[in-house]
């Protein structure tokens, strides 16, 4: 059904053989399931993908009991799916309450073997963008970020160093693909709020060159976007303010309110103490009345 060697289907025939002597060398997880039972399709892929985690220090059998059969010979019917951990030939545990959700399959499984941690994950991740391998350092940040949801540290620190790579899109994408809750930090929302201004400046004119157009026609919003953004990553807060209150001001529902939500962005990167907030702040309320 699936490979590596360690992860294989198991039948009631080489049950004996394939679960109960190997779990002489190594403890062995035999997963119950069925194709009719809808818990079963989501607890196998996750299985397997811990399993592979794990890169081998435990062999994940898959009993498919309507392909094979009851299980073995004096084993008891199993509620569906169950998940067994055997070694020295007999079960040792057994999970087959409702809760399989990733966190408590792996907290199940680091009973018995040592399961790679989030940093770990995160640092495999890092080398993986190094090398150009993106598509898998966004898997390894991913489950890394699955795992240990409140966590928000090491996802903002894989992010900065994206940043410092110069690799903006693959930073901003391994932000989206964050839970949700992670997301809603505050620190997590000033990263994405900054990448987008980076994405922006990097096919903007120069800022002398913007500044000349947004003066000859001051209705060009794009042009006073690009250059919001530019100021922003020049650390000109208050210029790239500006610009944003203005296009507020001249079109409130530019860009999906690109004016209004900028300043919040800003406003939550700098902090509500900031002279600069405090000062733009009644300002944008005023620019909606």
């Amino acid at each position: 059904m699936v490979s590596p060697s360690y992860i294989f289907d198991v039948t009631a025939d080489v049950f004996a053989e394939r679960v109960i002597q190997e779990s002489e060398k190594s403890s062995v997880l035999v997963v119950y399931w069925s194709p009719r039972v809808s818990r079963s399709l989501m607890l196998v892929p996750r299985m397997i993908r811990l399993t592979s985690q794990c890169n081998g220090r435990f062999r994940l059998a898959l009993f498919n009991v309507d392909a094979s059969g009851p299980p073995a010979p004096g084993l008891p019917e199993k509620r569906l799916p169950t998940v067994e951990v055997y070694r020295h030939g007999r079960a040792i545990d057994v999970l087959d309450d409702e809760d399989d959700s990733e966190t408590a399959l792996r907290a199940f499984i680091a009973r018995h073997v040592r399961v790679r941690g989030a940093h770990r994950l995160y640092a495999e991740a890092v080398r993986a963008y190094g090398v150009d391998d993106a598509e898998r350092g966004m898997q390894l940040a991913t489950e890394a970020a699955l795992m240990e949801p409140d966590d928000v540290q090491t996802p903002t620190d894989v992010v900065k160093l994206l940043v410092l790579a110069g690799r903006f899109e693959q930073a901003e994408q391994l932000l989206h693909a964050l839970p949700e809750t992670v997301r809603e930090d505050a620190e997590i929302r000033n990263l994405m709020a900054h990448l987008n201004f980076i994405r922006v400046s990097l096919h903007a004119p120069s800022i002398g060159a913007l500044e000349n157009t947004v003066t000859v026609d001051p209705w060009n919003l794009d042009a006073r976007y690009q250059l919001a953004a530019s100021k922003v990553v020049n650390n000109d807060f208050e210029g790239a303010m500006q610009q944003l209150l203005e296009i507020a001001r001249r079109n409130p529902g530019f860009r999906d309110n690109a004016g209004r939500n900028g300043l919040l962005a800003l406003f939550h990167m700098l902090g509500e103490e900031d002279a600069r907030v405090r000062r733009y702040r009644p300002l944008l309320q005023e620019s909606m009345n």
